[in-house]
């Protein structure tokens, strides 16, 4: 008995190249200034349950001009550090929770 490769799970071999947050916000920067929305996964688990690593992913659009609650901004640290937190209050100022 021969078993046939299904094509729908057979994937081509991709090549994958790592990058720094700071190459993929040039990129995200880019494609969000052009009106593109980015789509990318996270990482880490500050987000549990809500996202989880390596099973969802986050659709980046161009920011309105005020957030709302629920929305997930992702914003730099005044460490450098990328963040992607939602919003749990939004008035004057915001506040996050991760």
């Amino acid at each position: 008995m021969k078993i046939q490769e299904n094509p729908i799970f057979h994937q081509p071999e991709e090549k994958v190249r790592n990058v720094s947050m700071a190459e993929l916000v040039l990129l995200f920067q880019e494609q969000l200034e052009a009106g593109r929305s980015v789509r990318f996964a996270p990482r880490g688990v500050s987000m549990l349950p809500m996202l989880r690593p390596g099973l969802d992913t986050v659709v980046l659009s161009p920011a309105p001009e005020r957030l709302k609650k629920y929305d997930l901004p992702l914003y730099r640290r005044e460490n450098g550090h990328y963040v992607l937190h939602r919003v749990v209050e939004a008035g004057e100022t915001y506040t996050c929770l991760g």
